[in-house]
């Protein structure tokens, strides 16, 4: 356990007034979302997103490749023997977000998507310390 790290993370929430047991439920309550890898194929799509929206994600990105090239491309990267492509990496966000400009993604289908590559973790955790007990908060409070 990093001490140091655990009373910075401490000091920098509204904790001054609360008490140890109210500090560790929210350094262990999931509540920042940050970017994981997930590699979508068709297959995954299917079901990841239930078989009704993946299939209407893929038509209407299938209706949209034979002018765009980019998005051609997308397809052909999410069969399965190619890997899919990662909706977590900001590329990949980026052109969700633009399809759902463009009026090609309606904004579930492009939350949906984003939302596979989104996990929502904890202060502590995304501090790299995993899991806190209410003893290891007294004794970091009364480090200098």
């Amino acid at each position: 356990m990093n001490f140091a790290t655990l009373k910075t993370l401490i000091e920098s929430g509204d904790n001054a007034a609360k008490t140890d047991a109210q500090v560790t439920e929210w350094l262990n309550t999931p509540s920042i979302i940050r970017m994981k890898e997930f590699m979508l194929t068709v297959r995954t799509a299917m079901s990841e997103l239930g078989p009704v929206m993946a299939d209407t994600v893929l038509n209407k990105l299938e209706a949209v490749a034979a002018a765009d090239s980019v998005v051609a491309r997308t397809l052909a990267m999410m069969q399965p023997s190619e890997g899919g492509i990662d909706c977590g990496h900001a590329a990949t966000r980026a052109q969700i977000d633009a399809l759902q400009t463009a009026g090609v993604l309606n904004s579930t289908e492009a939350s949906a998507l984003k939302a596979l590559g989104e996990e929502t973790i904890s202060p502590a955790t995304n501090a790299g310390l995993g899991e806190i007990t209410a003893p290891q908060v007294n004794y970091a409070r009364t480090l200098a």
